[in-house]
């Protein structure tokens, strides 16, 4: 019975070893106006707007909300989002410096998610990336709620929605893709409006958390083999 014993301790050892999951921003928008201490804002175009009110954030024909904090490594991120109105869509970015340049006002880096109205599909993939896209088509209607999480290991990141345990969407970088991505990069989250409707459509965030996703940590593989040797030393000592 000793054996199982140090088994356990071992299975002890490796879960107090691992790092706790832990929360680097979370907003649920409450009040009238945006946390400034979280959030940048920045509206490209006459009719862009981002405003806040009711407990959520709407974004209007491509209005920029930008964490003003920065974060690197694994990431998981969960958003509550939806479209306001058809041919809208819903834009999350990450790992990106946060510039957009050019006529459509789009960002030049990261890895971005998108939710399409127009199109029924959810996209996810590296801006700027020799990978090509992943795209799900499923239904997305205007006007209803989605919860979304992210979880970018670092090398695969997938997409699941509305609680499901199978990715909606899912794909994988190269190490020659993961060079264009910031090291720390920010948050970026906008609306984009294919119907042009002079910004009266666009997309709303109810809340978002970015947490850091666990790993082990740097002593455990010390601490495993230690144990591993004290268990083996034991097991010869006792055929002896």
């Amino acid at each position: 019975m000793k054996t199982p014993i140090r088994f356990l301790a071992l299975g002890l050892v490796l879960s107090t070893c691992l790092k706790a999951n832990t929360v680097l921003l979370t907003d649920t928008f409450s009040g009238n106006s945006l946390n400034s201490s979280l959030w940048n804002v920045s509206d490209p175009y006459g009719d862009s707007s981002t405003t806040v009110s009711g407990g959520y954030v709407t974004s209007n024909n491509r209005g920029y909300l930008t964490s003003t904090g920065s974060f690197t490594g694994a990431l998981e991120i969960d958003v509550t989002i939806k479209l306001t109105g058809n041919l809208s869509s819903a834009n999350l970015v990450w790992k990106t410096d946060g510039s957009h340049t050019g006529g459509s006002a789009s960002p030049t880096s990261g890895i971005s998610l998108g939710l399409y109205n127009e199109s029924q599909s959810i996209v996810l993939g590296l801006i700027g990336g020799s990978q090509a896209f992943s795209q799900t088509f499923l239904p997305l209607p205007a006007g209803t709620w989605f919860d979304v999480k992210i979880v970018d290991d670092g090398s695969t990141v997938s997409a699941f929605l509305n609680g499901s345990t199978s990715a909606s969407v899912q794909f994988s970088y190269t190490s020659a893709d993961e060079n264009l991505l910031l090291s720390q990069g920010v948050i970026v989250v906008y609306s984009r409006d294919s119907s042009y409707t002079g910004g009266t459509v666009g997309a709303r965030m109810e809340s978002i958390k970015v947490s850091s996703v666990p790993e082990a940590s740097s002593t455990l593989a010390l601490m495993m083999l230690s144990l591993a040797g004290v268990i083996t030393s034991r097991r010869k000592f006792s055929r002896a």
